[in-house]
C-alpha cells in the first residue's frame, strides 16, 4: 500500500511539473498590428509615389504643352563622368534613380491658399521648360540625355508627394544644388552665365561666364 502511495505521489508531482513546463512554453500572444489607416500621411505620400512611378518616361527637350500643376522626376543617362553613378541606374529604361525632383505649383500656391479653387496654368510644363532651357545652355550637358516623368496633383499634395521622393531617392540636385528649382532664382542669373558640372558653389555644379 505504502508503495502504490509513493507510485502514485510520484506521478502526480510529475504531472505537476509537465503541466509547469507547458504552461513556461505557452507562447506571448504579440501586441495587436497597427490598424491600417489609409489616410495616413505616410500611406497617402506612399500611393502617389506609386502613382508618378507608374507614369511614362519622355525626353525632357520633347515635352509638350500641357495644363496643371504637380510633382515631375528629371533623369540623366548620359556620358558625363560625375553623373555615372546615376546614369547607369536609368539607362536601358530602368530609371532607378532620379537626378532631381521637383514641384510645379500654381502661381500663388507656394504663400497659401492651397484648399482654394482656381487655375492652375501651365504650371509643370513650365517647369520643366525652365530646366530643359538651363541645360541647353550648359557646356557639358546634352538635352537629348535628360528624361522627365509627371504627374498632376492638386496643390495640397505636392509637397508630401515631393517630400517622399527625394527622402526616398535623394537626388543630387536636390540635395547640392541649393536653389536650382527655383525659377525666382533662375531668374537672376546673367544671360550670359551658363550652368557646368565642377564648383565653389556646389561639388557637381556652377556658374561660368
Amino acid at each position: 500500500m505504502s508503495r502504490k502511495r509513493h507510485t502514485g505521489e510520484a506521478k502526480s508531482t510529475t504531472s505537476v511539473a509537465k503541466r509547469a513546463n507547458r504552461d513556461e512554453q505557452v507562447p506571448t500572444v504579440p501586441n495587436s498590428p497597427t490598424p491600417y489607416d489609409p489616410l495616413d500621411l505616410r500611406t497617402l505620400a506612399e500611393n502617389m509615389v506609386k502613382v508618378v512611378l507608374e507614369q511614362p518616361v519622355i525626353p525632357l527637350g520633347s515635352v509638350k504643352s500641357l495644363g496643371g500643376s504637380g510633382i515631375y522626376v528629371i533623369y540623366y543617362t548620359g556620358d558625363f563622368s560625375a553623373y555615372q553613378p546615376i546614369a547607369v541606374e536609368n539607362r536601358s529604361q530602368k530609371w532607378g534613380r532620379p537626378i532631381y525632383v521637383g514641384e510645379a505649383t500654381r502661381k500663388g500656391g507656394r504663400k497659401g491658399g492651397v484648399l482654394a479653387e482656381g487655375p492652375s496654368g501651365r504650371a509643370i510644363f513650365d517647369r520643366l521648360g525652365n530646366h530643359a532651357d538651363s541645360i541647353r545652355s550648359a557646356e557639358n550637358l546634352s538635352i537629348e540625355d535628360f528624361w522627365c516623368r509627371y504627374l498632376v496633383l492638386k496643390d495640397f499634395f505636392i509637397p508630401l508627394c515631393e517630400s517622399l521622393l527625394i527622402d526616398r531617392y535623394e537626388p543630387i540636385w536636390n540635395k547640392v544644388i541649393d536653389g536650382f528649382g527655383n525659377t525666382q532664382i533662375m531668374r537672376r542669373i546673367p544671360p550670359d552665365l551658363r550652368w557646368s558640372p565642377g564648383s565653389r558653389r556646389a561639388p557637381f555644379l556652377t556658374l561660368v561666364a
